[in-house]
This record gives structure tokens, sequence and C-alpha cells, in this order.
């Protein structure tokens, strides 16, 4: 699970903070819950934290939270809509694709460049 992810040299410090947290969080094969997950604990990483909602069969996935430069990034608060209905181009993205890796393997996906 993600005791084998590693990230490049080159990963911003925040996302390299970040993967520590979670990972300190997960038990096993067993992913946190938002439950787990305490604002106190992270206060300068929750600026660019996303909260994604997954449902399965169908796939799909919800922004359950948005952190401000996240907002800024997209020009709008997403909180509360489907990806798909957000971007209807959603379904055919890399994006989604690694949405579903890190559901079904608990692994945190990297990835440099702008979001699809």
């Amino acid at each position: 699970m993600v005791g084998d992810f590693s990230l490049p040299d080159s990963a911003d410090e925040s996302v390299k903070e970040m993967i520590e947290y979670w990972s300190s969080l997960c038990d096993g094969e067993i992913l946190p819950d938002r439950a787990d997950i305490d604002p106190v604990e992270i206060p300068l990483l929750l600026p660019g934290v996303t909260l994604v909602e997954v449902e399965r069969d169908p796939w799909r996935f919800r922004f359950r939270l948005m952190g401000s430069e996240v907002i800024l990034h997209y020009g709008r608060n997403l909180t509360g809509e489907w990806m798909d209905e957000a971007f209807p181009h959603f379904p055919s993205t890399l994006t989604k694709a690694d949405l579903i890796r890190t559901a079904e393997s608990g692994e945190p996906n990297y990835r440099i460049g702008q979001p699809q």
C-alpha cells in the first residue's frame, strides 16, 4: 500500500508532508475515513487539500471539500459537485483512471502538471 509509494526528489515539500500524514492514518489495508483527518494536524496544508467522496458501481467522484488554493485554481468552489457534472470531459481523463486506481489500491497518485 502506501509504504511502497515514493515521490520524486523534486516534489514540493507540501506534497511530501501530505503523503506522510496520509500514510500515518492508514491502518493496514484500511484507508482513512474523512473523520480520521484532523485539520489541526495539517493547518498549513489545508489550502491545497481536496477531499473526494467515492461511489462505486458505477464509479463516481464528488468534491467533498476544497481548500482555498484549489478553489482559486478552478475559479469557483466545486464542493458538493460531481466531477463528471462539473467537467463533462472527466470520464475520459487520466484523472478518473488515477482516482479509480487510488480508490482500489489505497496508494497515492502523483502527477506533475495541470489537472485535466
